[in-house]
């Protein structure tokens, strides 16, 4: 960025920057599906167009009308095609913004009760209900295996060797 600017989530500086764009780019840092963060909701509350790269399941929640999917392309130069033919049609870029961000228009409401609903269901179920693990032969190793590994992590933490590891890392990662 010009005079090493940076934009920030917390300041709102982030959100005044994306609102000069007519495009957002909303790439994740993983394309795995159900892996989907904040990126393209950002975009979509500055009023920009998302051109995002991510789960390839997104369509699931979001209106594919309302941005560009890349994997929804053969190629990288059909998806700049497609990004310069809406930037130079205006019709076709408000048409676009104008879109529903969700395919079901009570996604947030439907998302907000589950939420209550299941922090509700929390705290008011049977305390000897409440357990969340599996109570199989796996869940039982799994949590034997990293409860070794978390005694085996606080042992080398004490001795003096694990010191000396501890007070090297972190005289190099200030």
């Amino acid at each position: 960025m010009p005079d090493k600017k940076t934009v920030r989530i917390e300041d709102g500086s982030k959100l005044k920057f994306q609102k000069k764009c007519k495009f957002s780019l909303c790439f994740e840092s993983n394309v795995h599906e159900g892996f989907v963060t904040e990126k393209i909701t950002d975009a979509f509350y500055a009023e920009t167009i998302p051109i995002y790269y991510g789960d390839p399941y997104v369509t699931e929640i979001f209106n594919s009308k309302a941005f560009i999917n890349v994997m929804d392309y053969p190629d990288w130069n059909s998806v700049i095609e497609r990004i310069k033919y809406i930037d130079s049609h205006d019709d076709e870029f408000l048409k676009m913004l104008n879109q529903p961000v969700f395919n079901d228009n009570e996604f947030i409401t439907k998302t907000e009760n589950g939420l209550s609903d299941f922090i509700l269901h929390i705290f008011e179920q049977p305390k000897n209900k409440a357990y969340r693990r599996s109570r199989s032969f796996w869940s039982k190793t799994y949590n034997d295996y990293y409860r070794r590994i978390g005694m085996i992590s606080r042992m080398l933490r004490e001795s003096f060797i694990g010191k000396a590891i501890v007070s090297l890392w972190i005289k190099i990662h200030k």
